[in-house]
């Protein structure tokens, strides 16, 4: 079985190993004042029937569970872009969450508290040093505590896959599967980290104009 590691996190996908070099980014911490992507406001709001339909019309989610629906208290952005999509969201109280089978593989980076994911037979309990990432087609529930600040990003598996196929100078004949919870080590994970919160910031920056081959990268 081919192991491909990327930036922070493995792929699966045939017979052998190839290692791609890792990535380096600036470390420019996001502002404390502020939430990550407010330039992209989604939901503002205490009302738990609008949160359940922004879950569904927006993120493709359904709502399992509200821990304490007079604690809820949602702050969430999201911005989709041409592969990729990049969203934030605090709720002030726990909730469960199921995604269904879906085009795009989804990677949780949360800023501060904890949560629980779960797909099929394995959980990973996420958090500060603790990313998860869900790869295209399956399954997942997702636990948000209630002091979970959670980044995450979505790529389309398509791109993905014409991405490690020009990295590996290999076509890429299946779906990628990504190891839930395995990630290469604290400087592999930190770079990732890093790239992410540069882009993020560089979408909030009023002043900041990225061209479209850019984000498409």
């Amino acid at each position: 079985m081919l192991c491909i590691r990327l930036p922070g996190f493995r792929a699966l996908i045939g017979v052998g190993m190839i290692e791609v070099a890792e990535r380096t980014s600036i470390d420019l911490p996001i502002m404390a004042d502020k939430h990550p992507l407010d330039s992209y406001a989604k939901i503002r709001s205490r009302q738990p029937a609008e949160f359940e339909s922004a879950i569904l019309n927006v993120y493709n989610a359904r709502l399992l569970e509200l821990r304490s629906p007079s604690d809820l208290n949602v702050h969430a952005n999201f911005v989709q872009l041409t592969e990729i999509a990049l969203g934030f969201a605090r709720t002030a109280t726990s909730v469960t969450v199921r995604f269904d089978e879906v085009d795009y593989a989804r990677l949780q980076l949360p800023l501060r508290g904890n949560g629980i994911t779960r797909r099929g037979l394995q959980t990973v309990v996420v958090g500060p040093t603790q990313p998860c990432i869900v790869s295209e087609g399956e399954p997942s529930e997702a636990t948000y505590g209630a002091d979970l600040e959670n980044l995450f990003l979505r790529v389309k598996s398509g791109s993905l896959e014409r991405k490690v196929g020009l990295l590996t100078g290999r076509t890429v004949s299946r779906k990628l599967q990504f190891e839930i919870g395995s990630f290469e080590g604290a400087a592999r994970f930190s770079a990732l980290r890093r790239l992410t919160e540069l882009l993020v910031q560089q979408l909030d920056d009023t002043n900041s104009r990225i061209s479209p081959l850019a984000l498409r990268e």
